[in-house]
């Protein structure tokens, strides 16, 4: 569920099944991300550019959120700043609070992480009840990962918080 611009709740289509990672996009991948288990990860939806990891960590799959993207929603108190502080805001309207940075299951709650690099957020993750985390990757599919870290990189940077909120 997502919150509109006017603050309504809004049912988005869930992604499609998951499917298997073929091997030119695992090279890929493992480009991109060095610490990446390729092998066991999965692709969670087709290729869209409708949404991003932002949204995605929402729970929303009808458009773009992004901080510093006009074209994008972002709350607009928080327009343009893509800071730590903005993420803990803007997920915290969503019922998210800041929580250790432990990536394990934690039973009754979803986490969130989000990476930085020089002070800007830059992905955001999200944990599914199994454990696993998801990513979306871009305007690339979503993609199923064992730990938040393995997509710690220079593009994205580390996970520097965790929010979490009751399921």
């Amino acid at each position: 569920m997502a919150i509109s611009d006017a603050g309504e709740q809004q049912h988005e289509p869930a992604p499609p099944e998951p499917h298997e990672i073929t091997s030119q996009k695992q090279r890929t991948f493992r480009n991109w991300f060095p610490r990446l288990k390729v092998t066991p990860a999965t692709f969670t939806s087709a290729r869209t550019p409708v949404y991003n990891c932002f949204a995605y960590a929402a729970g929303e799959f009808g458009r773009q959120w992004e901080p510093t993207r006009f074209d994008a929603y972002w709350p607009a108190a928080l327009e343009g700043n893509d800071s730590v502080d903005a993420c803990t805001q803007v997920y915290g309207a969503l019922g998210y609070e800041p929580c250790e940075l432990d990536a394990t299951l934690e039973a009754g709650f979803e986490k969130i992480a989000f990476y930085v690099v020089r002070g800007a957020v830059q992905h955001a993750a999200r944990q599914m009840p199994s454990g696993r985390w998801r990513s979306k990757i871009a305007s690339f599919e979503d993609i199923e990962h064992e730990t938040p870290h393995e997509l710690e990189c220079d593009m994205y940077g580390e996970v520097v918080l965790i929010l979490k909120r009751r399921r």
